[in-house]
């Protein structure tokens, strides 16, 4: 469920997120600034996708 990497604009919104430090640490380690974005966006929409389908399911 990948997507391509948006550039910021106004079809991207910044958002804070607290996460532990050595989680952080380790996904800075394996993407690039703009990779980080894109590294939490993936599992973000897989969320979503399940949360949507278990909504449809229980409806």
């Amino acid at each position: 469920m990948a997507t391509e990497y948006t550039p910021p604009d106004e079809t991207t919104v910044n958002k804070s997120v607290t996460i532990p430090r050595a989680l952080a640490s380790e996904v800075d380690a394996r993407t690039d600034a703009r990779g980080f974005s894109h590294f939490v966006s993936d599992p973000a929409e897989h969320a979503l996708a399940l949360t949507r389908t278990r909504e449809i399911i229980e409806a």
